[in-house]
């Protein structure tokens, strides 16, 4: 007779770190090694309190002069005290290091990326780049790596010691400061060739194929800097609603709901009721006013037991925590 088990239960919690800036700070702003290392410390303390096991962060800075040349991903392993963790840099400066110098407070100094660490083994990692290719547009493609505004996601397989291994992608989508750039060269650019609805189609290929590769669950957690359907900043685009980023031709979330295959953690549609989303808000971290961070799941034997932001504001973007039941294979 089969004895069935009890599930698996996995925190993870997920944030951009906004580079150790704090709630207020710019990514071009210097700070001071005491400042890095005590936003870090406020981050880490959070991340405890949340007990979470895997942890999945964007914006980590991995050797950048504003920030005083620290190298983020490992100072927070050592103060989490966690064992395991994989790092991919996506904006990584063209220029030798003699130069950063003189431009370490523009984006061609930046060096980050996204991160997962880890109270669990990890394998299988993966790094990859959303801007390796804005094809057709080559010339605008070029442009995007000059000045390192493409983005990805990093990829690991989990192993709890009592459970069953999962995947996870700890993501990042581009946003619309680029747009600022490029947006006279082409209104069909914009929602398109630098779209976040691009870069969703290509994290869903990524995440097909790994679903038929491993034949296990998988949990995607990040900065996906797209709103809900349902948001009262869908119905204005940006010259009327005061907002620099234009979500009315962002085809991102739409995707994700035509696809069905992120399991989401609350109503993304249109027909959801605005009001609903207010407790799910991650920026900006202090009185936020719109949905950028998620955690999605895909494949089966995955299911949400509870789902929350954290209140606390230790970065631009506040955390979201999920505690996640995987189901595990029956004793015959």
């Amino acid at each position: 007779m089969a004895l069935a088990k009890e599930p698996c239960r996995v925190i993870l919690y997920s944030q951009n770190i906004n580079t150790a800036h704090g709630p207020f700070g710019e990514l071009r702003q210097p700070i001071t090694k005491k400042q890095v290392f005590r936003n870090l410390d406020v981050i880490a303390e959070r991340i405890i309190a949340s007990g979470a096991v895997v942890v999945c962060l964007q914006e980590v800075d991995f050797f950048s002069l504003r920030t005083a040349g620290i190298n983020q991903l490992e100072y927070l392993v050592h103060r989490l005290g966690f064992s395991f963790y994989h790092g991919s840099s996506h904006l990584r400066s063209p220029l030798p290091g003699v130069l950063k110098s003189f431009v370490s407070n523009t984006v061609l100094g930046r060096d980050l990326g996204t991160v997962v660490i880890s109270k669990y083994p990890l394998s299988e990692h993966t790094s990859y780049d959303f801007g390796q290719s804005f094809s057709p547009h080559l010339p605008v493609n070029y442009l995007v790596k000059l000045l390192n505004e493409c983005k990805g996601f990093t990829f690991v397989m989990v192993s709890p010691p009592d459970g069953p291994d999962f995947g996870v992608y700890s993501t990042h989508l581009l946003s619309d400061i680029f747009y600022q750039i490029i947006r006279y060269l082409g209104p069909e650019l914009r929602g398109n060739t630098f779209g976040r609805g691009w870069q969703i189609q290509k994290l869903h290929t990524k995440v097909r194929s790994a679903l038929r590769r491993f034949d296990m669950p998988m949990v995607i957690a990040g900065d996906f800097n797209a709103i809900p359907r349902s948001s009262r900043l869908m119905a204005f685009p940006s010259h009327l609603s005061g907002d620099p980023d234009d979500y009315t031709h962002d085809p991102a979330m739409q995707h994700i709901i035509e696809q069905k295959l992120f399991i989401p953690p609350f109503d993304l549609t249109a027909n959801a009721n605005p009001d609903l989303l207010d407790g799910f808000h991650t920026y900006p971290a202090v009185a936020p006013n719109r949905t950028l961070d998620y955690i999605f799941l895909a494949g089966p034997g995955v299911q949400f037991a509870r789902y929350e932001v954290d209140p606390t504001p230790t970065s631009d973007h506040r955390a979201v925590v999920a505690e996640l039941l995987f189901d595990q294979k029956s004793d015959l």
